[in-house]
């Protein structure tokens, strides 16, 4: 149980995941008290405050928008999806999975605390 008070803080109502870095494999989550940002190799996406459920799960609200080599054009528009953002917190790890509206699921990453990553972005 103490690692786990090292990933999750107290809201008073629900917990929350720990407001920092989160890194791994193609993936970096960005976890602020009032939300949370993410940044993949060819896309980016953002997220409502990240509470968990029992057993450190989470299943949460935000946007995904895809990313493309070459010029991004001046007039050019993102398009942002509606997306849900799954998985699990234990300890320092995360498990995240981007489902898409329509069905598409995007990863899983697995995430640390404090971890770096390693991302090759195509804009």
């Amino acid at each position: 149980m103490p690692m786990l008070l090292l990933a999750v803080l107290s809201s008073g109502e629900k917990d929350r995941v720990a407001v920092g870095e989160w890194g791994g494999g193609r993936a970096r989550l960005t976890v602020l008290k009032e939300g949370a940002s993410l940044e993949l190799d060819c896309a980016h996406g953002s997220l409502e405050a990240m509470t968990l459920g029992q057993g450190g799960r989470f299943d949460v609200a935000g946007r995904f928008v895809r990313e493309h080599g070459g010029p991004i054009r001046k007039d050019e528009t993102e398009e942002a999806l509606p997306a849900r953002y799954q998985g699990s917190v234990r300890g320092q790890a995360m498990s995240l999975k981007i489902v898409l509206e329509g069905g598409e699921t995007v990863g899983p990453f697995e995430l640390t605390l404090g971890g770096r990553a390693r991302l090759m972005k195509c804009r």
